[in-house]
């Protein structure tokens, strides 16, 4: 978050980035479409996992704002087995 400018850069393990712009940007944190970057890299097949917003990319972009400061938030391969949707049927 960039306290001056107000714009924000969300680095997402994702295949979806503009359904992510908007859903946290717009609808839960009320910034415009153009304060939010929202970046992804290569990530392959997710199965279904990368298509949705995780309710933890709300809160890092809120945490980033508040702090001032960038924010990383990481999860592992177990954790992220068992907070997924995927994670409901092991």
């Amino acid at each position: 978050m960039n306290p001056a400018s107000g714009r924000c850069t969300l680095n997402v393990s994702s295949q979806g980035v503009h359904g992510l712009r908007d859903v946290p940007g717009r609808q839960i944190l009320k910034i415009p479409p153009d304060k939010l970057r929202v970046v992804t890299n290569d990530v392959g097949g997710g199965f279904g996992t990368k298509s949705v917003m995780y309710r933890e990319y709300p809160l890092v972009i809120e945490a980033a704002k508040r702090l001032g400061r960038p924010v990383c938030w990481l999860a592992d391969r177990t954790s992220t087995s068992w907070a997924t949707r995927r994670g409901a049927t092991i």
